[in-house]
């Protein structure tokens, strides 16, 4: 199955670049219908002009960000350089704690250059 998802510059970037490799999202039922081995489109916001095709490799799914965050090293995340706070500081701003809760979150594990 293809998936088409929105991602802001910084992050599109880093996919791109190899330097993140799992995208962050909550578990809601978009993303319930993501499986492994399933492609992603991404479109880079905010003019949705340029693109990039991964592929899934995992899944990890958790009730709240902070343990998403915990269970790997945070360069998997694309933050080379922020605490885990400073990351979940930032998740913040896009998600409510209303919605973690009602929906959980997942961390989703791409491949960018695939056969």
């Amino acid at each position: 199955m293809i998936h088409k998802m929105k991602l802001f510059g910084t992050s599109f970037d880093k996919i791109k670049n190899n330097s993140k490799d799992i995208e962050v999202r909550l578990y809601d039922e978009k993303r319930k219908t993501i499986h492994v081995g399933d492609k992603i489109i991404f479109y880079k916001l905010p003019e949705n002009n340029e693109t990039i095709t991964t592929e899934v490799t995992g899944l990890s799914i958790f009730s709240n960000f902070n343990d998403l965050l915990s269970n790997f090293d945070c360069s998997r995340f694309g933050h080379h350089n922020l605490s885990k706070e400073e990351q979940l500081a930032n998740i913040k701003k896009i998600y409510s704690k209303e919605q973690e809760k009602e929906h959980g979150v997942i961390g989703i594990h791409l491949k960018l250059n695939f056969k």
